[in-house]
């Protein structure tokens, strides 16, 4: 399976601290006990060739390296201090130095990243939620011109605030606008390892609801792509992909001697993406015939009536489509390529807000966080600003939400909460890998 057939974001990106092989000189792992006082985000995916020991992922996982950067936080500490902090871990300070952990100040070693407790998180939201306001303000101000462009869908069963909720909020806000600030340079990227852990928060802190930043993907073979963007502290999602992939971790999960894991992780991955491939196809033929039965479905793709008939029952299930006497429709959003004037015009006009309020408010944002975060800690701004745009555009979905421009993940007609699911077709986005919007 690809590389980009695996790929989930997240925001905000969650750092999964996967264990890697090691040189000989790492100790048993009774040595490196892992900690649960921070939660370690990091942007991108995470190298293989990349030793353990010079790892940021894996370093941030191991308890004493937890502790020690939570007290480096505070102030510098000299070599010999961290030195002795690490002892029996296997782990030395050349490695956190290595591994973007620490930097060399004036003869000590401080921290070379944002770790954030509870009060920092607060004050990171109030300060985004300000500024989201006049973000915010430039899309309601938009508000006709997005509407018209979005009567050109051709599906009336899906309203235009869900529609605006994805190609805004998740196509536009996150991901187009993740592309555009790297491109107008106000945030910077490491392309080579090791990748910088972008930042960390002290396990317990205040974790907000209804910050809509996190989309979870699934890029297929057959050129479709299953999306769900939400809240991303809404977890598990009962949506595709995050279905697919409970379905593969089960498969892995199962008690098989030792020679069996290999193909049986390769039989998890293919079953899990075959599943979703056949569900994206049908998800898109409904979309292009504007509603069908089993049978003509099944015609169209070739596939069994049966099948067919069990994949629409399962699609239903998840709230997917919708049925009348025997006939099926969508009930999610879902974009084929005929919907690439409509996206292209709506991306056009997105860029454009969000451009011009860049070179408005940039700066002033900028000064706002750093007098209350530790968010430019040890490092320019724009080397977090990859996770701070993250709350800023999360703080801007929740407010267009509120002003009835998106639709609301969580009202209260919705039988799965938190997310809302698209199907679409990869070329609408062509221009902006999707791998490269977590670098």
């Amino acid at each position: 399976m690809s590389l980009r057939s695996t790929t989930r974001t997240l925001v905000t990106s969650v750092a999964a601290i996967a264990v890697t092989s090691g040189p000989a000189t790492i100790p048993p792992a009774a040595a490196q006990e892992r900690g649960n006082l921070l939660r370690p985000y990091t942007n991108g995916p995470a190298d293989p060739s990349l030793p353990r020991h010079r790892d940021a992922r894996y370093l941030m996982g191991l308890r004493q390296v937890q502790e020690l950067l939570i007290e480096v936080r505070t102030a510098p500490r000299d070599g010999s201090h961290i030195e002795t902090a690490l002892a029996g871990t296997g782990i030395s300070l050349a490695d956190l130095v290595a591994a973007e952990l620490l930097r060399e100040e004036g003869g000590a070693y401080a921290l070379n990243f944002p770790l954030l407790t509870a009060d920092d998180t607060e004050q990171l939201l109030a300060v985004s939620m300000r500024f989201a306001r006049s973000l915010a303000d430039r899309y309601v101000e938009q508000r006709a011109t997005i509407e018209e462009i979005l009567s050109a869908y051709p599906v009336p069963q899906i309203d235009r605030a869900t529609l605006a909720y994805i190609l805004i909020g998740c196509f536009s806000l996150d991901w187009e606008g993740l592309a555009l600030t790297r491109e107008l340079g106000y945030r910077t990227v490491r392309l080579e390892p090791p990748r910088l852990a972008r930042w960390a928060i002290v396990r317990g802190a205040w974790r907000p609801q209804g910050i809509y930043w996190g989309s979870h993907n699934n890029y297929l073979d057959n050129g479709l792509v299953l999306t769900s963007f939400g809240d991303f502290h809404t977890l598990p999602r009962s949506t595709l992909p995050d279905v697919g992939w409970s379905v593969s971790s089960a498969i892995r999960n199962v008690e098989v001697p030792d020679p069996l894991r290999p193909p049986m992780r390769d039989l998890a991955n293919w079953t899990s993406n075959h599943l979703q491939q056949q569900l994206a196809a049908v998800m898109i033929t409904l979309r292009e015939s504007g509603g069908s039965t089993a049978e003509e479905i099944a015609h169209t793709l070739g596939r069994k009536a049966d099948e067919v008939a069990d994949y629409l029952v399962f699609l239903d299930s998840l709230e997917y489509v919708r049925e009348d006497a025997g006939r099926y429709a969508i009930a999610i959003p879902v974009f084929s390529s005929a919907d690439r004037e409509m996206v292209h015009q709506l991306r056009g006009l997105s860029r454009d807000i969000m451009a011009s309020w860049l070179s408005e408010n940039y700066e002033r944002y900028q000064e706002a966080l750093m007098e209350v975060t530790p968010i430019g800690h040890a490092r320019p701004f724009a080397f977090s600003f990859w996770n701070t745009w993250h709350w800023l555009f999360g703080a801007t979905n929740l407010i267009l939400t509120h002003d009835g421009l998106f639709t609301d993940p969580y009202a209260e007609s919705r039988k799965f909460q938190g997310s809302i699911p698209v199907v679409w077709s990869s070329s609408l986005m062509e221009d902006i890998p999707h791998e490269h919007i977590y670098q």
